[in-house]
C-alpha cells in the first residue's frame, strides 16, 4: 500500500522518532543554500596545526556562533539519515535533502558547486552527518581541477545550519580521499578522515584543534604506529569512532601491517578477529570470514569487551549491511537487472534469515536511481529512495505493515517521463560451470505517439538498441579468454556493456535532446566511458545535426570550437595534435554537443585530445558566436 505523507502523519513519526538512524539524537534538515566555497574563499590546509588559543576566526573560517548544546546527548554517531522536529534529512556526498516535518515534502536544503564531474544522480548517496543543535555538520565531496588541469574530487568538512539558511567551509581536506568517520562525546566533534589520517575536533566555540599526533581520548590510547584505525559501520550505517569502543568497551578495532582486523585493547595487548567487519552496535561487531573453500561466507559476532565470537550464519554472498541493532541485522540486495530489492533481517541469537520486504521498482523507474543508495532502518521503519515515473522521491517503508511513505514532490527528476519511456535490454552470459563471462545492460528512449515525429524517432532507437545488445563477437571472446585462463586461473574479469538514457537535455515544443551515457569493460585496469547525444525533430522525426542549427560556415565552426577549447583553461594538457583532432571532428554532421543555457556544449571522448585520467574534454560556445536563435524551436533547417 503506497500513500503520500500528510503533515499530521509526519509530525507523529518526527515525535516519535528522536533521534538519527540508529541512534538517540536530535536531527536536521536538508537544501537550498549558497554553494561550497573554494579553497581560496574558505579552506584550513589538511596538515595545518592551530595554536590553542588560535580561534577558527584567526584561521580564515567564521566562528560557528551557535556552537553545542547541552541538550545534546553524551555521545551521538554520524548517520546518513537524521530524523529531527524540521523533518528527515537525507545526507549524500553533494547534497542535504530534507523530507519536511510540515508539509511531507522533500526538497534540496543544501547542494554543491555543479561542475564537469558532479554526479547528478549520485550526490544524494553515499554521505552521512551529525546535527548539533542548529546545526547539520557533513563532508561534502566537491570538484576543481588540480595543477595538472584535472577535475579531482575534494573533500572538505562543511557546516549547514538547520534551516538550511547559510553554510560554511570548516576544515578543508584537500584532493586527498577522505575516507571519514564522525563522532560527538565529551562536548567535542571528533572527525576522522582516515584516508588523509588528519584528526580534528570542534569545540562548543567553533574552535578547531588539529589532533592527527595526538592519543585517541581521555584513555590516552594512541595508535601505535604500525597500525591504522578503521572506518567500520554502526547500525544505519552510522560510524562507531575508536574513542567511543575504547570508553565503552576498553578496545577498538585497528588493521595491521598485513591488512588483518585486530582488536586493540587499550592496555597494548591485540588478538586477530579472523575476518572483516561488517557491522558495529553497542560493543558487538559482526564479522565476515572465506569459508574455507572459498565458496561463500561465515558470519558470526564478536563480543568486544570479553572477545567472545559467535557463529551466526553462512551466506554464498557478500551481505549488503543497512543496519543493525540489538536483536537483528537488516541486509539488502538488488536484482542484477536492478528492478526489485530484497531487504532481510539476521536474528543475533538464532542465526535465522527472515525477508521482511521485497521491494519491486516499476518499469518507469531506472536502477541507477535505485541501486547504491544508503538505506537506513530505525524503529521498525525503513528510510530509504525510491524511483517514479524516471524522478527520484525520499520514501519510508513501516517494515511491519509494508506501507510505503512517499514525499510529496520529487527531488530530483530526469525528465523522461515528460516524454515517453525507456525500453531495455539484458543478458547475462555464463560458462558451463557457471562462471559469469558477460553483462549487458542497455535501454533506449521510445517518446509517446503524441509527437507527430515518434514513430520514426522510435524506429531509430530500436535500431540504436539492436546495436547495443550485439554482442555476438565480445561472447566468443570472453570464452575464449576464459578457457585459455584455464583451472590455474579461476578469477576471470567478466566483460560487461552498460548503456543508459540518463536525461533529457532539452525540451521545447518542436524539439527533444536526450543524453546517453555508457561504460564499456573487456578486462585491465578499467574500462572505457562513452557518451551520445541525440537531438530530434519532434514533428518531423529527424536527428539534427549541428548543421541543422548554426549559420557559421563550416570553417567558421572549426575556428570558433578551436578558439573555445584553447580558452578552457585545460589547454596545455592536452596533446600536441589537438586542434588538428577538434578540425577533423567538428563540421556540420557532428553531433557530440549538448544543449545548454549558455550555449553549445562540444565534447571528445577520453583519450581523443589528452589522457585517460583527463576524462571527456569539453568546450562550451555562445549561441551569438554560432549564429543560433534560442530556444531551438526556431531553428532554421537548412
Amino acid at each position: 500500500m503506497r500513500k503520500k505523507m500528510s503533515v499530521l502523519a509526519f509530525l507523529l513519526l518526527s515525535a516519535y522518532v528522536l533521534a538519527g538512524c540508529g541512534s538517540k539524537n536530535e536531527a536536521a534538515p536538508k537544501e537550498e543554500t549558497p554553494a561550497l566555497k573554494t579553497e581560496t574563499e574558505a579552506s584550513v590546509e589538511p596538515t595545518q596545526e592551530l595554536d590553542e588559543e588560535e580561534t577558527v576566526k584567526d584561521a580564515g573560517i567564521s566562528v560557528v556562533e551557535t556552537g553545542f548544546s547541552a541538550e545534546i546527548p553524551d555521545s551521538v554517531n554520524a548517520s546518513p539519515v537524521i530524523v529531527g522536529e524540521k523533518g528527515v534529512y537525507f545526507i549524500g556526498e553533494n547534497r542535504v535533502i530534507i523530507m519536511d516535518s510540515e508539509t511531507g515534502d522533500a526538497r534540496t536544503l543544501w547542494e554543491g558547486e555543479r561542475v564537469d564531474g558532479w554526479d547528478e544522480m549520485n550526490a544524494t548517496t553515499g554521505g552521512k552527518g551529525i546535527l548539533l543543535k542548529d546545526n547539520l555538520y557533513f563532508l561534502n565531496t566537491y570538484y576543481v581541477k588540480n595543477e595538472d588541469g584535472f577535475t579531482v574530487p575534494n573533500y572538505a568538512l562543511v557546516r549547514l545550519s538547520s534551516d538550511g539558511s547559510e553554510s560554511e567551509v570548516v576544515y578543508n581536506y584537500g584532493e586527498e580521499y577522505a575516507n571519514y568517520n564522525m563522532y560527538f562525546t565529551d562536548g567535542k566533534l571528533y572527525v576522522d578522515a582516515s584516508g588523509v589520517s588528519d584528526r580534528i575536533t570542534i569545540d562548543a566555540d567553533g574552535r578547531v584543534e588539529d589532533i592527527t599526533d595526538s592519543s585517541l581520548a581521555s584513555s590516552s590510547v594512541a595508535v601505535p604506529d604500525d597500525y591504522r584505525m578503521v572506518t567500520y559501520v554502526n547500525n544505519g550505517n552510522q560510524t562507531a569512532f575508536p574513542d567511543d569502543t575504547i570508553k565503552n568497551n576498553g578496545k577498538m578495532v585497528l588493521i595491521n601491517q598485513d591488512y588483518e582486523y585486530v582488536l586493540y585493547d587499550k592496555d597494548g595487548s591485540t588478538s586477530l578477529l579472523g575476518g572483516e567487519v561488517s557491522s558495529y552496535y553497542n560493543g558487538k561487531l559482526l564479522i565476515n570470514k572465506n569459508t574455507d573453500d572459498y565458496s561463500g561466507y561465515d558470519y558470526g559476532i564478536v563480543d568486544m569487551k570479553s572477545g567472545e565470537y559467535t557463529y551466526l550464519c553462512y551466506s554464498d554472498n557478500i551481505f549488503s549491511i543497512v543496519a543493525m541493532d540489538d536483536d537483528y541485522v537488516y541486509t539488502s540486495e538488488d536484482a542484477q537487472d536492478g528492478r526489485s530489492t530484497v531487504y532481510s533481517k539476521i536474528n543475533l541469537k538464532s542465526g535465522k534469515i527472515d525477508m521482511l520486504l521485497d521491494k519491486q521498482y516499476s518499469e518507469d523507474s531506472s536502477d541507477v536511481y535505485v541501486n547504491g543508495t544508503m538505506p537506513c532502518v530505525l524503529d521498525g521503519k525503513l528510510y530509504t529512495i525510491t524511483s517514479e515515473n524516471y524522478a527520484m522521491y525520499n520514501e519510508i517503508i513501516d517494515l511491519s505493515t509494508k506501507e510505503e511513505t512517499v514525499s510529496g514532490e520529487a527531488y530530483y527528476d530526469s525528465g523522461i517521463g515528460q516524454v515517453g519511456k525507456l525500453e531495455r535490454f539484458t543478458e547475462e552470459y555464463t560458462a558451463p560451470d557457471g562462471t559469469v563471462l558477460m553483462t549487458v545492460k542497455a535501454e533506449v528512449l521510445k517518446v509517446s505517439d503524441r509527437y507527430a515525429g515518434a514513430a520514426k524517432i522510435n524506429e531509430a532507437m530500436s535500431e540504436v538498441l539492436d546495436n547495443l545488445s550485439d554482442h555476438d563477437a565480445d561472447r566468443q571472446e570472453a570464452m575464449t579468454w576464459y578457457e585459455d585462463a584455464g583451472e590455474d586461473n579461476p578469477w576471470f574479469p567478466s566483460y560487461s556493456f552498460d548503456t543508459e538514457v540518463s536525461k533529457i537535455t532539452y525540451l521545447d515544443e518542436k524539439v527533444l535532446g536526450f543524453e546517453m551515457n555508457g561504460y564499456d569493460y573487456y578486462g585491465g585496469a578499467h574500462g572505457m566511458p562513452s557518451k551520445t547525444n541525440y537531438l530530434f525533430d519532434l514533428e518531423t522525426g529527424e536527428r539534427l545535426t549541428l548543421g541543422d542549427l548554426v549559420t557559421v560556415s563550416e570553417e567558421e565552426l572549426d575556428s570558433i570550437v578551436i578558439d573555445a577549447y584553447k580558452n578552457n583553461g585545460e589547454w596545455e594538457y592536452y596533446w600536441e595534435e589537438s586542434e588538428n583532432t577538434i578540425a577533423e571532428g567538428i563540421s556540420y554532421e557532428t553531433t557530440d554537443f549538448t544543449v545548454t543555457e549558455d550555449g553549445l556544449k562540444f565534447y571528445f571522448h577520453p583519450y581523443a585530445l589528452a589522457s585517460y585520467a583527463q576524462g571527456f574534454t569539453y568546450a562550451t560556445v555562445p549561441y551569438d558566436k554560432l549564429g543560433i536563435s534560442y530556444p531551438l524551436k526556431n531553428y532554421a533547417t537548412k
